[in-house]
């Protein structure tokens, strides 16, 4: 996966420095009406305390020359140990992992053969499972020695939000293009989701 996330980071520095003029008369439009986006977005859950890699999936199909609407979902999984308070090397763990399905509405405020530039708004049903440390007891071998333990808490919850949409992408072929993006989705249940990254289209 980190390999995926280089080679996206690579394409786009690639098609940004090399973009060059050339006669619109002479090529076939890249404008396609339908594409299929795969991204890697740097993810933030809460207040900044869990932070991973959302992979992403959306397919998009142009209703006009202004409007769009598209499907998704992603995939977002964190996991943390750390040692508890007051202890030597006592080790507790955490986990969490939330697949948003995403339904967007796209506003194209630019739309060239080569640019464009979109805002969005849109539901997404977010799957909701967390791990997390519950209660912390100390017991008592045969021997006297203190043993800890811990419970955990599991959360396995539907979650709905609404989200906003930023992007603006480049189509450097005529079936390919690369795109940031940013998406922020309103407070849910126990989630409160935003990534930014990098993406990948193909355009059909």
């Amino acid at each position: 996966m980190k390999n995926f996330y280089l080679l996206l980071i690579v394409l786009f520095l690639m098609v940004v420095t090399n973009t060059y003029a050339q006669d619109d008369s002479e090529m076939t439009s890249y404008k396609k009406k339908n594409s299929f986006l795969i991204g890697a977005n740097y993810a933030i859950n809460g207040w900044g305390d869990q932070i991973a890699v959302l992979y992403r999936n959306e397919y998009i199909r142009d209703f006009n020359k202004y409007f769009s609407g598209g499907i998704g979902v992603g995939f977002f999984n964190y996991s943390y140990s750390y040692i508890l308070p007051f202890t030597l090397n006592y080790m507790v763990h955490e986990k969490s992992s939330i697949i948003p399905f995403d339904f967007f509405a796209y506003l194209k405020v630019i739309d060239f053969d080569k640019h464009f530039f979109r805002i969005g708004v849109g539901y997404s049903l977010m799957k909701l499972d967390y791990l997390e440390p519950d209660v912390t007891k100390t017991y008592y071998d045969e021997l006297g020695n203190s043993v800890l333990l811990t419970t955990y808490k599991t959360t396995n919850i539907l979650s709905s939000s609404i989200g906003i949409h930023v992007e603006y992408g480049f189509r450097f072929l005529p079936h390919w293009g690369t795109s940031v993006s940013g998406r922020y989705y309103s407070e849910g249940n126990s989630v409160s989701l935003s990534h930014a990254g990098l993406n990948l289209s193909y355009f059909f």
